[in-house]
């Protein structure tokens, strides 16, 4: 019994000790739960009493939320303030003089101070939290979403306090001064993740290859209490937007409650062992300054390197940043080591060993000593492998929408991701020739100042990622930049297997259950060219596109052009169509979500080729409409050529105002940066009409060649114009009018 009324004494007696810090707690809660409560109805303002009522509850509700910025904010300042008071009586040697010398073992003080550091976050954070809940249901919140959100945020937050609170009590155990203290919480919270930021740099600028994945930054970013809190909270943030009652990450919160409890064990042996003296001290135990000032100072060098290559990108100025960074960085920890300016080179052996540490790892990566560039797999290594061009499909969308109680929620797809999961390419001879094309012209790319060799610069490059899959379990991934000539048959190849279309296309897994809509379009002159299919189609033309898409090879790309497109809506978890489209009506409407829809309320779009037999005869079957426009009733044909392209200034050269000769008329804007060529004898407009892609239809097939800075407008005898832009054809185009414009065959040949 005396034991335990000497514990809560001592505790009263600390408390007394630390009442600002008690107060700058309450306060901050007060502000943050009770008084940004009552103020929420002020903001609301509608004519609809119903709708300000409802406004009013979901923001109090939600104001409980983990993924609240000001409770973040509180409870990593929190964190600092209150670790830092916990045990600053250690940085004073009258007060650890006083505080050693009461007939108390130091476990017992350690605790003592311990728990009223994390009793002080709590019982604020407690109390008003729940009179900030009490106003809340004053209001209209919902008491039972209140309570949910109470005890998440309640668990979630306290056990990230308890992780950050002890990392900085082990940083006051290891410092015998508050601003070394506080450097050290700094560190602590940074430096594992700063790591991971240098380390992806060093790679990012060595290695031509890196396909900036950052695999180490995401793998070192948790280490950190305190990305580690910040990340977790993001994370819960997201799931709550999606489902109310989502769940908390529970493997990580354990984990940081584990993490938590060896800190404290860690603080509390460090306490038992740390001497008395060590108060005023830059640092409480001696054996850890070499440690210490060695880890920092090679990072530091090599981010000072970082900054200069960055200005210039030659090994002079990194050389300089090495040395200036290991020089300035030492010296100014030897200072803060020994509180003397005199003691700037106290250890030049260390500098030394500073400078040649920084001086090697930059050298390794410069000179690429891992053979990370020149890597090349083992075909038996490799169970299978991915491609991403990010060039000959760069119209496919990977997003989808996903209902979610009650709601739709769209999330973002991105290529590489999707043929990360999807792509399981087995042809290993074709990647490989691609990553061997990739690694053979890596070394002439390197010898040339990291730039396109002279040969190729007329020359049209290729950018592609190739992820292997081991055998190992392991993803290795490799970025290469290549003249298109070097790789086209091995690329076609992959380009036309059925794993790199179901790993490249999302329409060739897609199951109809899950198309909401889905449209056709044709009659590109004509606005009503947007056709929409029956839902009972929907599964027949799937079917049919997707037996068509398998079948297409780039040879037919490069010579046939795209006649129509099939565009369908992608929902989740749609469930009943009918119960849908009342969702649709009545919680979201429509117009909300068609903005994130392109404007015009579909998602996925795809070319129809006029190879596409099973495609077109189920849609004639249907009934769709698939007759050409001949644009017989056009009388006037515009084309205007942006200037500022280099081809354009060649044309420009040639242009003069007026008439070209009988039927044609040439106009000049300088201002506009555009020639304009008008062409009035229908015989010729139905003569250029071939030469026509809509931009549209363009996009879907970047094989065939067309110029994508002229535009050509048709114009009808009544004055009506066709509205959607066109590109002209070159090498469809009629002889008349490359020589009117001054285009001849050796420009696009």
């Amino acid at each position: 019994m005396t034991s335990k009324n000497l514990f809560f004494k001592l505790m009263r007696e600390d408390i007394k000790r630390r009442l600002w810090a008690m107060t700058l707690v309450l306060l901050a809660w007060f502000f943050v739960f009770p008084v940004r409560i009552a103020m929420i109805p002020g903001e609301y303002r509608f004519d609809n009493e119903v709708q300000r009522k409802v406004m009013i509850a979901q923001r109090a509700e939600e104001w409980f939320r983990i993924n609240n910025g000001y409770v973040i904010t509180c409870i990593i300042i929190g964190a600092v303030v209150l670790g830092l008071s916990s045990f600053s009586y250690l940085h004073s040697r009258r007060k650890v003089d006083f505080y050693h010398s009461i007939p108390v073992r130091r476990e017992t003080l350690f605790f003592v101070n311990f728990v009223d550091g994390f009793l002080l976050m709590l019982v604020p954070y407690l109390l008003f939290m729940a009179v900030g809940a009490v106003i809340a249901a004053g209001i209209g919140a919902s008491p039972a979403v209140l309570s949910v959100n109470i005890v998440k945020s309640l668990c979630f937050h306290m056990i990230y306090f308890l992780l950050m609170y002890a990392t900085v009590v082990v940083a006051m155990m290891m410092t015998g001064n508050l601003f070394l203290g506080i450097l050290g919480v700094l560190v602590f919270f940074s430096y594992v993740p700063l790591l991971g930021v240098l380390v992806e740099l060093l790679f990012d600028s060595s290695f031509v290859t890196y396909a900036n994945s950052a695999v180490f930054l995401r793998k070192m970013v948790n280490i950190s209490p305190f990305s580690a809190y910040i990340q977790a909270a993001e994370w819960v943030g997201e799931a709550e937007q999606n489902v109310f009652m989502a769940k908390l990450p529970i493997g990580q919160m354990a984990s940081a409650l584990a993490v938590a409890a060896v800190l404290m064990g860690v603080a509390l042996w460090l306490y038992q062992k740390r001497p008395s003296e060590a108060a005023g001290k830059a640092m409480a135990f001696p054996l850890s300054r070499t440690p210490i000032k060695v880890l920092l100072v090679i990072p530091l060098s090599l981010y000072s390197m970082m900054f200069f290559w960055g200005i210039r990108q030659t090994m002079p100025w990194a050389l300089f940043g090495i040395v200036f960074g290991s020089v300035f960085f030492h010296c100014l920890i030897e200072i803060l080591y020994h509180f003397d300016f005199r003691k700037l080179f106290a250890h030049p052996v260390h500098l030394v060993l500073c400078f040649a540490a920084s001086l090697a790892i930059f050298l390794g990566f410069y000179f690429d000593m891992f053979g990370y560039d020149a890597y090349l797999p083992k075909a038996d290594q490799v169970e299978s492998a991915y491609l991403d061009t990010g060039y000959f499909e760069n119209w496919v969308d990977y997003g989808t929408y996903e209902r979610q109680d009650g709601t739709i929620q769209w999330t973002n797809g991105y290529a590489e991701n999707y043929a990360r999961e999807h792509m399981m390419l087995e042809d290993k001879d074709s990647v490989l020739a691609m990553a061997s094309a990739g690694v053979s012209y890596l070394d002439e790319f390197k010898k040339n100042g990291r730039s396109i060799p002279q040969r190729y610069e007329d020359e049209e490059m290729l950018n592609y990622t190739i992820g292997y899959r081991m055998k190992s379990g392991k993803i290795k991934i490799r970025r290469y930049f290549v003249p298109r000539s070097m790789v086209d048959t091995a690329c076609e190849t992959i380009l036309n297997s059925i794993e790199y279309k179901e790993g490249r296309y999302p329409v060739m897994q897609q199951s109809a259950d899950e198309v909401y809509q889905m449209y056709v379009r044709f009659h590109e002159g004509a606005r009503a060219g947007l056709q929409e299919l029956e839902p009972s189609q929907i599964e027949a033309v799937l079917a049919a596109y997707q037996k068509d898409m398998e079948a297409l090879t780039v040879n037919t790309q490069k010579e046939e052009n795209v006649m129509g497109m099939l565009l369908y809506v992608v929902v989740k978890d749609m469930g009943d169509r009918e119960e849908f489209d009342s969702l649709l009506e009545k919680k979201i409407e429509k117009q909300e979500i068609s903005a994130n829809w392109r404007g015009t309320y579909y998602q996925q779009q795809y070319p129809i080729y006029p190879s596409f037999e099973n495609t077109l005869k189920v849609l004639r079957g249907f009934g769709v409409d698939l007759e050409e426009d001949t644009y017989s009733d056009y009388v006037q044909c515009k084309i205007e050529i942006m200037t500022y392209y280099a081809e354009g200034h060649k044309l420009l050269e040639t242009a003069v105002n007026g008439m070209v000769r009988e039927g044609v008329q040439c106009s000049i804007d300088e201002d506009g940066e555009k020639i304009t060529y008008v062409y009035t004898n229908p015989d010729e407009v139905a003569q250029i009409y071939p030469a026509l892609i809509p931009s549209q239809y363009a996009n879907l097939n970047v094989w065939s060649s067309y110029e994508d800075y002229i535009e050509v407008t048709l114009q009808k005898a009544s004055g009506s114009s066709l509205t959607r832009t066109h590109y002209l054809k070159l090498n469809q185009a009629p002889d008349f009018l490359l020589e009117d414009i001054g285009y001849f065959s050796h420009l696009y040949e």
